[in-house]
């Protein structure tokens, strides 16, 4: 099994160019590519996409460097009833999907999506109808590109002014109704430990839960108050037990960590490189202990 983390152009203090062959030196072997910067570039070209997110440079240190990209993670809308939003996200999917496939990726991880007034009783129905449908568009515009498609789990409230709304896809049934049912071979689940900690559900009951569906996962520790993006045994989450369900789920992805947070708090590149070290020799350690590599 291969350890991975995410990345994006700058992280930690580091350009593009310093951090795939930093990554490389400590033992990364794969890395999840985010693509959130582009939906501020709806209409652009791939090609002038590739030049402003410097993809090209990129997918060469990567070869230079014998480090592959195993999944990315395009930019997040959200909002059922944002249409002029949901317009370019359509135009700026389908970008992302062509620079996954650029990138050699096989996954691109995106979020369920929900009304801005959130779900309720009333209209969880059309939530999980319209959840089907979008999941099963997606996933065909991305097989034009060889791409799969990781739904992932959510947090389950936004706060807005004095109230909260609760979102969509925050649970494993929501998930596995929308994988289930939308239709289409090139899909499954990125579990994302961190959010399960924000939603108040325990990562080891919610991976049993979504079983063999789950093809990508973003590894991060939290203690449910916020998004901590922490290193593993830094918060309050069962490591061993989420393993474990990993191993009995029979997960057969990269094991990725999304632990971002921790690694931009630090001031200097060399307390970065330090971060990234501990943040492989942990995930190194778990890997070995419970998958035997």
């Amino acid at each position: 099994m291969k350890i991975g983390i995410s990345i994006a152009n700058k992280v930690g203090r580091m350009e593009i160019a310093e951090l795939i062959p930093t990554l490389a030196s400590i033992g990364f072997e794969t890395i999840q590519y985010e693509l959130d910067d582009w939906k501020h570039n709806a209409g652009s070209t791939i090609q002038q996409l590739l030049q402003l997110e410097e993809i090209k440079v990129a997918k060469g240190l990567c070869k230079e460097h014998n480090i592959s990209v195993c999944q990315t993670h395009p930019p997040i809308f959200h909002v059922i009833d944002k249409y002029e939003e949901n317009n370019k996200q359509k135009d700026i999917q389908e970008r992302c999907f062509e620079a996954t496939a650029f990138l050699g990726a096989e996954w691109a991880v995106i979020h369920p999506q929900w009304p801005a007034s959130g779900v309720d009783e009333n209209n969880i129905d059309d939530v999980i109808k319209y959840n089907r449908e979008y999941l099963s568009s997606v996933c065909e515009k991305a097989a034009q590109y060889g791409v799969s498609i990781a739904f992932e789990n959510i947090k389950r409230y936004t706060e807005h002014n004095d109230w909260e709304i609760q979102r969509y896809g925050w649970k494993a049934e929501h998930l596995v109704d929308a994988v289930d049912n939308c239709g289409e071979k090139n899909v499954g689940v990125c579990i994302d430990t961190g959010h399960c900690m924000i939603a108040g559900i325990d990562p080891v009951t919610t991976i049993s839960e979504l079983g063999s569906r789950i093809k990508c996962v973003h590894i991060h520790d939290s203690d449910g108050s916020s998004d901590q993006h922490m290193l593993p045994y830094m918060a309050t989450i069962d490591w061993p037990g989420v393993i474990r369900a990993l191993q009995v789920s029979n997960y057969q992805g990269e094991f990725v960590l999304e632990c971002h947070k921790a690694v931009r708090s630090m001031p200097t590149v060399e307390l970065a490189t330090q971060t990234y070290q501990l943040a492989y020799d942990i995930a190194k350690s778990m890997v070995a202990e419970y998958f035997g590599d």
